[in-house]
Formats: C-alpha cells, structure tokens, sequence
C-alpha cells in the first residue's frame, strides 16, 4: 500500500516538473538573424598593416526569448568560415588557409548558450564555443533591446563584443615566428550587432 502511495506522488512530482518546463518553453519566442540583417566584424593586430579588419558575411542563429524571465532565454549561432573578408583579399586567404582558420576543414564557428542572465553590469550569457576543433566555455556582456515592431514584423536587437585569444584554439600562423604575437596579435576583437526577427 505505502509502495503504491510512493509510486502516486512520485509520478505526481514528475508530472508538475514537466508541466512547469513546458510552460515555460511555451513563454519562448523564436526570433531568427543572418548576414542579411546583422553584422560580426573583427580585427586583430598585424604588423604589416598596423590591424587587420574584416568581417563575417555569411552566418546565422537563432534567440528563444522569453521577456518575463531571461533566464529561460537561450542563444545559438553558426558562422561560415569561408566567408571572411576585408579589403585585403591576400590576406583573406591566407586567414581562410590551413595556416588560421583552415576553412576547408573547418567550415563554420559555432556558439551555443547554456546560460544567461542579467546583472548589474547588463546581461551576460554563457556557453560553448567551437572554432577548428576545439570547443571551449565563452561568457560575455551584451545589450538587448525590444521587441519592436516595424512593417508588421517583430524582431529585437543585441550587440555585444567578443575578446578570443587565438592561441586557446591553436590558431598558430607560424611554428617558428609566432611568439608573444609580435607580428601577428593574440587577440582577436569581434564586434557584432544582430537584429533578430520573429
């Protein structure tokens, strides 16, 4: 009898959890960005140029937003390699090459968030980020804004910056020059603004 009882309330508990994560799913809206509508552009240091900036023109992702509670939010997006390019069309293959990014082999960076929240200093996600075949956890600050509506259509904006060390994801231009980042930077700087749309 205590067993059936037992068996009851627990079938009962997983039933309320479940009713409470679907619930909040359903408070989720999906709102969808590319190249199209947002931008990602990064620079690094270069000695030859002084910085080299260029700019990601395919990519994509998606943000599950929930508005009562930011927490429940989630982010993912995924960028063509490939697609890099600033006005130095030398160099853009040579980052694209086996040397940097080796696009070939690895044709996209992948971002997905496992968290975020918001703080005093503005709202910080959490995740997993994949360049060439190393994935590593990435947290960074970023700005959001909306809903707003326009034409009939709904969408938000968020902008934010991104700092990558290149050599975490052994990003290595050089076996024998590529020390302390004197001719090329360690650092990659990305800023990007999306406008995400429902």
């Amino acid at each position: 009898m205590k067993s059936d009882r037992f068996k009851y309330i627990l079938l009962m508990m997983v039933m309320i959890l479940l009713g409470v994560g679907s619930a909040a799913d359903a408070r989720r809206s999906n709102y969808y960005f590319n190249g199209d509508n947002s931008r990602l552009k990064g620079s690094i240091k270069y000695t030859l140029i002084g910085t080299y900036r260029a700019g990601f023109e395919e990519f994509e992702g998606t943000v599950r937003y929930d508005r009562r509670n930011i927490e429940n939010s989630a982010v993912d997006l995924r960028i063509s390699t490939a697609s890099i390019k600033s006005k130095y069309p030398t160099l853009d293959r040579i980052v694209r090459s086996s040397r940097l990014l080796d696009s070939a082999r690895y044709p996209y960076i992948s971002f997905e968030s496992t968290s975020i929240k918001e703080t005093r200093q503005g709202y910080y996600v959490e995740g997993r980020v994949t360049l060439t075949d190393i994935t590593k956890d990435f947290g960074f600050y970023f700005d959001l804004y909306g809903p707003f509506r326009e034409g009939g259509e709904e969408y938000l904006e968020a902008r934010g910056r991104w700092v990558i060390n290149r050599k975490d994801f052994e990003i290595i231009w050089n076996r024998w020059l590529d020390h302390g980042g004197v001719i090329v930077g360690n650092h990659i700087t990305v800023d990007w603004e999306i406008r995400a749309y429902r």
